[in-house]
């Protein structure tokens, strides 16, 4: 079994539809609802795939990204960003983002692509 996805995001009910949406996939899938668990839990369990809120309290999710640093090196991170923010894009580089609403077809292809280990 596969390294769980982890979904970081300050909203229950993103974070059960997440669950919900992705249920089809087969693979664990943790959660946490600032940034501070995420972190934690990030180092904890190293995660294949770390989906990631932009917008949290206290810590961005881009800051969170950039704390965690080595830690997720191997993990990719798809970022979770809403219209309202579209400027933060330019800022993700080489990191995948989908938009609030979540669509799901497409979230499930980012996730199964990127929640498979050569190793």
């Amino acid at each position: 079994m596969s390294t769980p996805v982890l979904a970081i995001d300050d909203d229950r009910t993103v974070l059960h539809l997440i669950e919900q949406g992705l249920a089809s996939l087969n693979i664990p899938i943790i959660t946490a609802m600032t940034s501070e668990e995420g972190l934690r839990l990030i180092e904890q369990e190293r995660p294949d795939v770390l989906l990631l809120d932009i917008m949290l309290p206290g810590a961005s999710g881009l800051e969170v990204s950039n704390r965690c640093g080595d830690s997720i090196v191997s993990s990719p991170v798809i970022f979770i960003t809403s219209d309202r923010c579209d400027t933060a894009k330019p800022w993700l580089g080489g990191y995948d983002y989908v938009l609030k609403p979540l669509i799901f077809p497409s979230l499930k292809t980012l996730v199964a692509a990127r929640s498979r280990r050569d190793d």
